[in-house]
């Protein structure tokens, strides 16, 4: 701070004068305070001109303000890129269409990124508009007081902020503010300019994620529309001690704890509240926090209820190949898991054909003639759909009236929403994609109806849950929503992955989950993933371009005994695979000792539980095709 010479030896002087006098009066009881000394700006030699009641973006037809900033570190997606092309457009075609201008390209107002070279500095005094959590010291506060729900645009400085979590938000606050800076356009002088005290926008776009407590600590990572009536909130760079405290502000915030669970450096807890039920996740392999909300639901027991043992557990592969005109259709998956109460597991069910819903019913029935009187004693407690594609979930979508009969009590499910899987649609569409259609991964609503139909209560799984039904715990590993905000690389993707342990055997369910999944499975649960027996993903065929993390999960999985969901025509094709090299290839897998392909229609095999290697019950069909596709024994 510059000083005044003048000024600071007449403040010596005055100290001088003051001691000496205090010398001759020090007999008076009480001392008298010295004048309080104060300086101007003009005399330290600076100057601070007040506060603009005003921010100009446009004068006499040229723009005034400098550029529209966004973060360079945020996701390609990120709806803060969106939000700042939105306003940029929107002021250059107010310039161009209001006024009447012509800019040239170097005229117009740019987009950036907040991005700076070793010694570039900010400047402070130029005006701008600042999209979320850019570096910019005005920044530092934009998202002060906001919910996850809430959006905010005010003036810091010379910068406008603008502010939110979500896609929704964002668009709200770019509408709200181009709302102001068209209401403030002036054509006759071809400026705009912007009144401070109208720039204080705000709003909320989200009541659910509004309900989600603050997480304190990390650094938001993004908002993703997990399914229809599931959000995610994603929290990076965060750690274990910061996971720990929010789930004690949880209970501070109203939310009553109802399950916790560790698998590994993992953690996972459940939450409710009278309208919400909040599971979160801490994800160590990411340093991640995932906080899912979703309408209240009915409570997931915690453990299995008492039952009596009327038979045995066993595992059921069901062969549903077919021939078509001029090929055959090798792929599908249904399974069946009998549980010692004499209940039911089914996994998918295949297509939409007679052959797999009469199949199944048939198998379901023959299983239960021991025990079952007729079909209302036959229980389905479980009827997990991993994804909705046509050769798992297409029999239940379209021919739920086959198990009518049966009582059907539980669906377990996680749905992409339809917002995240219209912008795989158009990902796929704009690469070229042609084998993608509007229909592609929309099945599940027919899953829906049918569980409807069925009376079975259906249940969104979330990872780190436990199911327990008789002697079979259901652990869930994977579900999309461990994959957002990433945009859906392949449908297949959206497929759960879930370890079960049925008397004391362990079983892994991969439905058709992609190098993507699998990889983060392998990341996040490590060995925990070792199990005896391995439904091999996808039947075997592609991994989407990622084998490496298909590779990764199976070198966790190391069973002895492979469940090959595919025909006998198919088998030999893929068998050679890299990632299904690693399933059977001793030395990446030395626990390997046999492969069972389910084969065509009307094909069977059976696992007794608890498991022994090579004591499966294979029934073949006379036009079953199983050529290099037996049951092979190391």
């Amino acid at each position: 701070m510059k000083i005044n010479k003048k000024l600071w030896s007449a403040v010596l002087l005055l100290a001088l004068v003051l001691t000496v006098s205090l010398l001759f009066t020090s007999c008076k009881t009480t001392p008298v305070d010295p004048p309080e000394q104060s300086t101007t700006a003009e005399e330290e030699g600076t100057t601070s001109a007040p506060e603009s009641p005003t921010l100009e973006i446009a004068r006499d037809g040229k723009l005034s303000i400098a550029r529209v900033v966004r973060p360079a570190d945020i996701a390609s997606n990120a709806p803060e890129i969106a939000t700042a092309k939105t306003l940029r457009d929107a002021i250059n075609n107010i310039m161009n269409d209001d006024f009447g201008l012509d800019l040239a390209y170097d005229e117009k107002l740019a987009m950036e990124e907040d991005f700076l070279m070793p010694g570039q500095t900010y400047d402070s005094s130029t005006v701008e508009i600042l999209i979320g959590a850019t570096a910019y010291d005005e920044s530092a506060g934009a998202f002060d007081g906001l919910s996850y729900g809430d959006y905010a645009v005010k003036a810091v400085g010379n910068k406008i902020i603008v502010a939110a979590y979500t896609e929704s938000g964002y668009s709200a606050a770019a509408n709200k503010l181009i709302d102001l800076i068209k209401q403030s356009a002036d054509a006759t002088d071809k400026s705009i300019t912007l009144g401070r005290t109208d720039i204080v926008i705000g709003g909320s776009t989200n009541k659910t994620i509004s309900a989600i407590p603050m997480y304190e600590g990390g650094a938001f990572g993004s908002y993703y529309k997990a399914g229809n009536t599931v959000d995610e909130i994603i929290v990076k760079k965060t750690n274990r001690d910061e996971f720990d405290s929010y789930l004690k502000k949880l209970t501070e915030s109203g939310y009553t704890c109802y399950t916790t669970n560790e698998i590994k450096s993992n953690k996972f807890a459940t939450y409710t509240n009278e309208s919400y039920t909040l599971t979160v996740g801490y994800y160590n392999y990411e340093a991640s926090a995932r906080l899912i909300i979703e309408p209240l639901a009915e409570a997931v027991p915690l453990e299995a209820a008492k039952y009596e043992k009327v038979t045995t557990s066993q595992i059921t592969m069901l062969g549903l190949e077919y021939k078509t005109s001029d090929s055959y259709k090798s792929n599908g998956l249904s399974m069946l898991i009998r549980l010692e109460d004499g209940s039911f597991i089914i996994i998918d069910g295949g297509f939409n054909r007679a052959s797999c819903s009469n199949n199944l019913a048939a198998e379901i029935r023959k299983q239960a003639s021991k025990y079952a009187k007729n079909d209302k004693d036959i229980r389905i407690a479980a009827w997990i759909i991993t994804h909705a594609h046509g050769d798992h979930s297409g029999m239940i979508s379209s021919r739920s009236d086959a198990f009518k009969g049966f009582t059907v009590e539980n669906f377990l499910v996680n749905f992409i929403s339809d917002s995240e899987r219209q912008k795989a649609i158009s990902e796929y569409i704009a690469k070229g994609a042609t084998n993608w259609s509007n229909g592609e991964g929309g099945g599940y609503a027919s899953v829906l109806s049918s569980a409807e139909n069925l009376g079975a209560k259906v249940r969104t799984v979330h990872v780190g849950q436990n199911y327990y039904f008789a002697d079979a715990k259901l652990e869930v590993l994977y579900t999309i929503e461990s994959f957002g905000p990433s945009v859906c690389n392949a449908f297949n993707t959206t497929s759960l992955i879930i370890k079960a342990t049925i008397s004391g055997t362990t079983f892994m369910i991969t439905g058709d989950a992609t190098g993507a999944g699998m990889q983060i499975a392998a990341n996040m649960f490590g060995d925990y993933l070792k199990s005896d027996i391995v439904q091999v993903s996808h039947h075997g065929y592609t991994t989407w371009g990622n084998e490496a993390g298909t590779i990764a999960a199976y070198r966790q999985m190391v069973p002895p005994t492979l469940l090959w969901p595919q025909g006998g025509n198919a088998y030999p094709k893929y068998v050679s695979k890299s990632y299904n090299v690693a399933l059977t290839d001793t030395k990446s897998n030395p626990n390997y000792r046999e492969t069972y392909v389910a084969g065509t229609e009307g094909d069977t095999v059976i696992l007794p539980l608890p498991y022994k290697v090579g004591t499966a019950i294979v029934s073949r069909v006379s036009t079953s095709k199983i050529e290099g596709a037996s049951t092979i024994k190391k």
